[in-house]
This record gives C-alpha cells, sequence and structure tokens, in this order.
C-alpha cells in the first residue's frame, strides 16, 4: 500500500510522466552489519548495535534496523534519486506507539552545490565566518544551530 502511494504521488513524476525517482520496495530484509553499522559510521560500542536492540541472524547479518542501511550501496551504483521503502525490525518493547517490525520510507536525493545554489551561486553549505566555524565543531548538541537551519530551510524550500 505504501510503495502503491509512492509511484501514484504526482509530484514524484516529470511533466512528461517520467519518474524522478527510482524506488527500491524489494531490497533484502537480511543484511550485513557494515550495511546496517559500520557504513553509516555507527561506533562499534553504540547501543544500537547491541543484542538487545537488533535481531542478529548471525555473527555477520541481522535483519535491518534501518532502511538508510541501503543507501551507501545505492549511490554508490550511481544512483542519486531514490526512495527505499521496506519493513525494519527492532526489539521494541510493544505498546500503543511500538512493535517489533515497521514500515520505514527513506528518500535521496543528491545535488552539486552547483546546482543547488544556482539561483544565490554565493551561498555556502556551511558557514565560513570565524564565529560559526567554532560553533558548528564544538558546539553540543542544541547549541548554535541557526546556520545550519537556515541552510536546511533553504534547501527544503529550493526541492
Amino acid at each position: 500500500m505504501i510503495a502503491k502511494s509512492i509511484y501514484g504521488a504526482q509530484q514524484l513524476f516529470t511533466e512528461k510522466r517520467n519518474s524522478l525517482f527510482s524506488v527500491y520496495d524489494k531490497l533484502n530484509l537480511v543484511i550485513t552489519i557494515q550495511q546496517n553499522f559500520d557504513n553509516l559510521l555507527i561506533p562499534v560500542d553504540h547501543v544500537s548495535r547491541s543484542k538487545a536492540d537488533c535481531y542478529y541472524v548471525s555473527q555477520r547479518y541481522l535483519l535491518r534496523a534501518h532502511t538508510t542501511a541501503h543507501q551507501v550501496d545505492l549511490i554508490s551504483s550511481g544512483l542519486d534519486n531514490f526512495l527505499v521503502v521496506g519493513e525494519v525490525c527492532r526489539r521494541d518493547e510493544i505498546d500503543s506507539t511500538h512493535y517489533p517490525v515497521f514500515h520505514q520510507l527513506d528518500t535521496v536525493r543528491l545535488v552539486t552545490k552547483d546546482k543547488l545554489f544556482e539561483r544565490n551561486p554565493g551561498l555556502e553549505i556551511f558557514e565560513t565566518d570565524e564565529r560559526f566555524i567554532l560553533c558548528q565543531h564544538s558546539a553540543p548538541l542544541g547549541g548554535h544551530l541557526f546556520p545550519v537551519y537556515t541552510t536546511l530551510l533553504g534547501i527544503g524550500k529550493f526541492l
């Protein structure tokens, strides 16, 4: 049902009905630890890797904990606009808002800086002013996020 809704969404197609995004909704649920964690730079000691949080099939494989696990492989294959839809499995306590298997959707659209800022070529992805560089590298979560927020807002409006 989710995939049918995505395929039918008008904004995903050009005027000539060419798809703007490739849709991947049949990728394998069993993936490697490298795909699920290492490729996404999740530290070896991170809590999300624990057996209490994931369904491990073996020492090398597990049931996908998030669809983001497929992004590196798809980008490496040359794709730059795609959707990944699929079930994900996490060892959640079942209650009114949690269940161990649910659907997730990732949308990826890669663009060059020139394309992203073609209307405003002077814009930068990161601030270059020294006072903002210090904040961007050392601020704790919830610290000075105004440059990041405004950049993301601008990207969202552009897309």
